[in-house]
């Protein structure tokens, strides 16, 4: 992505955000876009893998803790939650953070498990399906930002007369 680069001063490995257990796959990172849509001040990424056989609330409990965090530290942060869940229900993440899963296609046989959940739905395009990659049995997803809406400099000319 040009123009975008992970900003100076944002330690994803604080103490705030580790996996205590060390047991979790999750990388949070922080990127800096040379332009953001209005009141946006950063965009914060996570990309999170859920085994389906590890335990679900201890998954759960820590990106829920994880958000919070980072919606305090971060004030009107954009967030975008790259996830493979497998069979988490991850409900309560978009109903407390408001996020919504862009992801309208299955990604494995007939299943939706690949999932974007985002506060900035409105800024993106609908994903586009791409084939697997490499060894994958998932297909790829796609996401473009919406072009900027350019406003026209209308020139106004304004007659008037003396009286």
């Amino acid at each position: 992505m040009r123009g975008v680069h992970v900003c100076k001063g944002f330690n994803p490995f604080q103490e705030d955000l580790e996996d205590k257990n060390n047991s979790l796959e999750v990388l949070w990172v922080k990127l800096c876009p040379t332009r953001l849509p209005r009141g946006v001040s950063s965009i914060i990424a996570g990309v999170v893998y859920h085994p389906p056989k590890e335990d679900n609330s201890i998954m759960l409990d820590y990106l829920t803790s994880c958000l919070i965090d980072l919606e305090l530290r971060y004030h009107n942060c954009g967030i975008i939650v790259l996830e493979d869940l497998n069979q988490l229900n991850d409900a309560r993440l978009k109903s407390n953070f408001n996020l919504k899963q862009i992801v309208n296609f299955a990604t494995r046989g007939p299943n939706t498990l690949d999932k974007i959940l985002t506060n900035l739905k409105d800024y993106y395009e609908l994903p586009i399906q791409r084939p697997a990659f490499v060894l994958s049995d998932h297909s790829s997803i796609e996401v473009q930002p919406k072009p900027r809406v350019k406003v026209s400099q209308l020139k106004q000319t304004v007659i008037y007369r003396d009286l």
